[in-house]
């Protein structure tokens, strides 16, 4: 994928020793596409460079270090009697690949989130430093990240999202809360509390110690931890205060060449300062603790400063950690905190679902697709990928006007005009073509949702300029495409991805109609006919692809068969609508993907992810979905069969551990299009008319379930409902707040209709009630004896 241009295969040629047959490998891989400009995106590189000097030097240190208490991914990647064991045969670097799950915490609009690992492993830094929580008991040291499977529970409660983690060997619990708050002055801290339980026979005397363990790795790897110091109550972390804890009874430090403090927990060693040239200092504080203090439930909390370490300057000296912790600050801080997220949610979209486990992911997602808006920046992850892309937030921003937070989607939206350069090109990294129409489709949308007419307004000359770009940048493709690029990288070698002209597609569309509604008719006339020019030369090419591979599909690109990154065709019908649910292209691509390209329930990709895809599995249900198919259900529970405890996925599932192979462990896309989804099953927009619950499965309609929406957007205006069934029937009450009438409101009850009990304008008996707008209840009879 990325090109070696020949003057640097001359130089390494001559100033390295490679040798020629080498540089020809080199020189080939190139070739693999199509040429592109630039071949790989230069904004990435620094990231890249850093994840892999993190892997080259994970190698040598988990090479050597095997009496060392590990994080949960390493100790369960490293074993090679586990199903998601990675050999590092013939590899120079090592990296997570089959336990990539963690859970982000925040504050809403807040810039940077910490993360919490499946064992309680807290890193309140970005990239940074991690805290781990031991206990050493009479009969064993309690190692979280070493605890069986059945040992270990956690979840999540999401206002304000803390992670609770608890770890049980009888008669030993240990149970940890993980929050974020923030102080008087806006600064975000990592509340950790921990508790401390014995459930058993008193073991009068027996000797109980807590250790708070500062570790110099993370979800990803190595840390770098050069100097290590605790002093008043605080550790200090290469200079920076890191966290403030209770005065412990001891503390002691050691750097790589002593060892792991976990071998010397039992006699530590005096020095509360550790200095190490490997960057593996490691430290603890010790608690012992005393049967009562354990009978009674003994508790600890400790505070470390959150977000890049640059912003904790005014803590480059210790302060007094006791003091902060005794003051009754954590308890303020949180009172804070929950008004904080109170605020938040308080216009969110609210539902209650027969399906405890969707119930319980939909909430949940609600909270974190806030900690991924940072103010005017929307991120697709707290860790891996906190930055912005135009295409995660064309889903994530949508999620948020969706899901009623239109004040929070409109603060990013305000953002774009900044991020586009005079040309009209919409930048997140370079050669990525289908930014520009994922932006002004986000845009507009949103003004579908909202009818905010001032803030279409104030946009629109971005949206112009951006449209007036795709239109110039095709005539520098080939037929009227746009040019080969990089695109998502999951399609593979750079090429001229029909991904980025169906965007590109939607951006002129949704152009034209922005123009129309603000009255400016050239403009709007003027992006009508590109777009309509624009997709004839998609169906030309589109037509030309089914002579040449003897079927009518719609590939990746006109130079690519069949394979898996065909997928990115299915946006011309989710989300853009470019295409109908039933449209023949549409069906035979979604019908070949579903038949060859599913692995474990899921749609695998084996271009950059080799994994299991979460948001491209749920493309394909949200497809499902438009035509009507019962497919979606076993979709989508397959989806929340992979969920982490906490009700979080990665980018992609590695199809042998079934937990996180790729990119970021909390994915903000895929929680964007899972909220996405559910939000469509139960209220979905086609053209002028409104369904309510497009699809129900028979599971939902059974006697004394019911189904409940409050305050959910629409292209028309919020609605609410509410839906129960009893015995051979079930009622309906709407209440809307339209500002635009649909031309029909839909209720599909999910079963055949035998009568109703109200007047209403007309019904069929497939189980499809068409209500009047001012119709605010409805009661239907089941037909007897079917479902």
């Amino acid at each position: 994928m990325l090109g070696i241009p020949d003057w640097l295969v001359r130089l390494g040629g001559r100033f390295l020793g490679i040798r020629p047959q080498t540089l020809a490998y080199l020189r080939a891989a190139a070739k693999l596409g199509q040429p592109a400009s630039p071949e790989y995106p230069s904004e990435l590189l620094p990231d890249a460079a850093h994840l892999f000097a993190r892997g080259w030097m994970n190698r040598p240190f988990f090479e050597t270090s095997r009496d060392w208490v590990w994080p949960y991914w390493a100790e369960r990647q490293h074993n090679p009697a586990d199903p998601g064991f990675v050999s590092w045969a013939f590899q120079p670097y090592h990296l997570n690949l089959a336990y990539r799950d963690w859970t982000a915490i925040g504050v809403p609009g807040k810039r940077d989130e910490a993360i919490v690992d499946p064992r309680g492993l807290l890193t309140p830094w970005p990239d940074g430093w991690s805290l781990d929580t031991w206990l050493v008991t009479p009969d064993r040291t309690i190692f979280p990240s070493q605890c069986p499977e059945e040992a270990v529970r956690q979840w999540v409660e999401p206002h304000p999202v803390t992670v609770v983690t608890l770890i049980r060997h009888a008669p030993w619990a240990l149970r940890l809360r993980t929050t974020m708050v923030e102080d008087e002055e806006g600064r975000p801290w990592v509340l950790h509390r921990v508790n401390v339980q014995h459930r058993g026979p008193e073991a009068e005397g027996s000797p109980v110690t807590l250790f708070l363990a500062v570790r110099p790795f993370n979800v990803e790897g190595v840390s770098l931890i050069h100097d290590l110091e605790f002093r008043e109550g605080t550790f200090l972390v290469n200079g920076r205060l890191a966290l403030c804890v209770p005065p412990p009874e001891s503390a002691g430090g050691l750097s790589f060449r002593e060892g792991d403090i976990s071998c010397r927990l039992a006699r530590l060693p005096g020095n509360t300062f550790a200095h190490c040239p490997a960057g593996l200092a490691t430290g603890v504080a010790a608690y012992p603790l005393s049967s009562a203090d354990v009978r009674a439930g003994w508790q600890l909390t400790a505070l470390a400063p959150a977000g890049k370490p640059v912003n904790a300057a005014p803590f480059r000296v210790p302060v007094d950690g006791p003091s902060l912790l005794d003051a009754g600050r954590p308890a303020s801080w949180m009172q804070r905190t929950r008004a904080r997220w109170d605020e938040a949610v308080s216009g969110i979209m609210r539902v209650e679902l027969p399906d405890q486990r969707l119930q319980a992911a939909f909430q949940a997602n609600q909270s974190y697709l806030l900690l991924m808006h940072d103010g005017e920046s929307i991120t697709p992850g707290p860790f891996t990928y906190h930055r912005f892309w135009f295409r995660d937030a064309a889903y994530l921003v949508h999620a948020l006007a969706k899901m009623g937070l239109s004040e929070q989607a409109a603060q990013v939206l305000r953002s774009y005009p900044r991020r586009q350069r005079r040309d009209g090109y919409f930048v997140s990294q370079e050669g990525e073509w289908d930014a520009n129409g994922q932006a002004i489709w986000t845009m507009v949308e949103h003004f579908r949702l909202t009818g905010d007419r001032p803030l279409l307004a104030e946009l629109y000359p971005a949206v112009a300029r951006g449209a007036r770009w795709i239109e110039s940048k095709r005539r520098d493709g080939q037929e009227g495409l746009l040019p080969a690029g990089f695109s998502a990288e999951h399609f593979g070698p750079p090429d001229n991805f029909y991904w980025d002209d169906f965007w590109a597609l939607a951006g002129l569309r949704d152009a034209a109609y922005a123009a129309r509604v603000l009255g400016h008719d050239d403009d709007a006339r003027a992006f009508q006919s590109a777009y309509r020019g624009f997709w004839r030369d998609v169906w030309r090419s589109l037509r030309r692809d089914e002579e040449r591979l003897g079927q009518r599909i719609m590939p990746a690109s006109p130079h690519r068969g069949p394979d898996a990154a065909m997928i990115g065709t299915l946006a011309a019908c989710y989300p853009l609508r470019l295409l109908g649910a039933t449209d023949e292209w549409l069906s035979n691509t979604l019908n070949l993907i579903r038949g060859e390209h599913f692995v474990n329930g899921l749609f695998f990709q084996p271009f950059s992810h080799t994994a299991l895809g979460t948001y491209l599995t749920l493309h394909v249900a949200h497809c499902l979905l438009y035509q009507k198919s019962a497919g979606v259900w076993p979709l989508l529970q397959t989806f929340l069969d992979h969920a982490s405890p906490t009700w979080t996925w990665a980018e992609g599932i590695n199809p042998r551990s079934g937990r996180g192979g790729m990119g970021d462990g909390h994915h903000g896309w895929a929680l964007a299009d899972l909220l996405l989804l559910v939000r469509d099953l139960l209220l979905l927009e086609e053209g002028g008319r409104l369904t309510i619950t497009p699809l129900l499965p028979v599971a939902w309609t059974k006697p004394g379930t019911s189904i409940r929406v409050q305050n959910a957007p629409t292209h028309f205006g919020r609605i609410s409902f509410e839906i129960t069934f009893a015995e051979g029937e079930a009622q309906i009450q709407v209440e809307n707040h339209f500002r635009e009438e649909p031309a029909e409101v839909v209720w599909n009850v999910g079963r055949p209709i035998e009568a109703v009990e109200v007047p209403v304008s007309a019904y069929t008996k497939e189980g499809l009630l068409a209500l009047p707008s001012d119709c605010g209840r409805a009661r239907v009879i089941f037909r007897e004896g079917r479902s």
